[in-house]
């Protein structure tokens, strides 16, 4: 049976009376099989943020007159096509990040999702420094058509929105027709949405 995994920003593990789902920080995948399209597969049903405004990593600033979207909330709308999507397996051959007494973790996180036709995959380069290359290949049948790309980075990985400067970091949306193999460079510190209309046949 399917499990619906609510992912909370700050939460304990806990469960409700009377509701089929747990809230946990996070969902840690262990097993390589876990990775398999089938039905028995934990699915993300909602992902909480507890700090919404004025507080650490939230999503909007507000102060008198102001209001302000922080780059984390243009993440969460980047995010928002996989609700409701079939979740896709993938497979990512990427360099690793690796520091003194932390366990080394992949330069690129990438989440894929199919829905009426579209596929959505997001990219983020974990990379604080470097820009990555990243070449999109379908496993069992081609992900080549109209595209829509867009990206979250800027200059400096600490670079975010104020009442002064509210557009500093936003994304920036181009169309394109995808290629099978077509390469995508990811900016340094950026987070990539690729949503593409698959063709049918």
């Amino acid at each position: 049976m399917k499990s619906k995994i609510i992912v909370d920003s700050s939460a304990n593990l806990y469960q409700m009376d009377g509701v089929e789902f747990q809230s946990v920080p996070m969902k840690i995948i262990t097993s390589e099989a876990e990775y398999t399209d089938t039905p028995e597969l934990d699915v993300v049903d909602m992902a909480n943020v507890a700090q919404l405004c004025n507080n650490l990593h939230s999503l909007y600033l507000a102060g008198g007159e102001h209001f302000v979207e922080t780059p984390n909330y243009h993440v969460f709308d980047l995010f928002k096509g996989h609700q409701g999507g079939r979740q896709l397996c993938l497979h990512m051959d990427v360099p690793e990040l690796a520091r003194e007494d932390f366990r080394p973790m992949p330069r690129i996180s990438a989440s894929a999702s199919e829905k009426d036709g579209v596929l959505t995959l997001t990219l983020g380069n974990l990379d604080m420094t470097a820009s990555q290359e990243v070449r999109l290949a379908g496993l069992y049948g081609s992900i080549a058509g109209s595209a829509q790309v867009s990206v979250l980075s800027a200059d400096k990985p600490t670079a975010c929105n104020t009442f002064e400067e509210p557009f500093a970091v936003v994304p920036h949306t181009s169309d394109l027709q995808l290629e099978e193999g077509a390469v995508l460079t990811l900016p340094a510190a950026s987070v990539t949405l690729v949503r593409v209309q698959l063709a049918r046949g």
